[in-house]
């Protein structure tokens, strides 16, 4: 896996239905979970799908891609 951790903000592939594509990493365990950034909507994704799925993480005060 990719060094994601704990509250990181990232950007995925896909946008979720309200229309926001950032999310918020709030579970790393046997999967990852995300909350998105604008309706607090849950999500999980295996670690595969979604290391398949994400495009870019927040650091330093700017978005980096992935890819």
């Amino acid at each position: 896996m990719l060094l994601y951790k704990l509250n990181d903000l990232v950007k995925m592939k896909k946008a979720h239905p309200c229309g926001s594509d950032e999310f918020k990493i709030i579970a790393m365990d046997g999967a990852v979970t995300l909350k998105c950034s604008k309706c607090d909507r849950v999500i999980e994704f295996t670690k595969e799908d979604f290391e398949k799925y994400v495009r870019k993480i927040y650091r330093d005060g700017k978005f980096i891609s992935i890819r």
